[in-house]
């Protein structure tokens, strides 16, 4: 009876630890996924999802070589080249989607206020994958869908 419920308690623990992008490299995570954020972040790959793609201020030829920085009380900061831009950032609910939001940069007064939304596909250990949606919540975000992968530098 012990080894029954035991071996029971066992499986709902692993079924309920799993979030929507787990991965293979870990199963429990002992971390949040907000502390896991925290840290330095630059761009490894950044790939359009079509050809209609139109560019932002974040984009460049060079496939977007920035570094983001995102903060344990909810502020971010990117830096590309000679541009920073700054705003806060949260996970919805089940911390599949992470929203950036009040992006501004501080450099531009006349700077457009940006809401990004990027579905977290997976974030472990040094390793940072999402994709940029389209559409959020059945309203166009944005003229622009691409994958982004980042690697952690502390």
């Amino acid at each position: 009876m012990t080894r029954t419920l035991t071996l029971a308690c066992l499986m709902g623990l692993a079924l309920g630890g799993c979030k929507k992008y787990d991965e293979n490299e870990s199963f429990l995570h002992l971390r949040t996924p907000e502390a896991r954020l925290a840290g330095s972040w630059t761009s490894q790959e950044v790939t359009a999802s079509d050809s209609t793609v139109v560019w932002t201020d974040f984009l460049t030829p060079d496939n977007l070589q920035m570094t983001a920085t995102f903060d344990k009380d909810g502020s971010v900061v990117f830096q590309q080249e000679s541009k920073e831009f700054e705003g806060l950032w949260d996970f919805n609910d089940d911390k599949s989607v992470l929203h950036i939001r009040s992006l501004t940069s501080p450099q531009d007064s006349d700077a457009v206020v940006l809401d990004l939304y990027w579905e977290i596909l997976g974030l472990e250990g040094d390793r940072l994958e999402a994709a940029h949606f389209r559409e959020y919540n059945g309203e166009t975000i944005s003229d622009q869908a691409f994958f982004l992968r980042f690697e952690k530098q502390d």
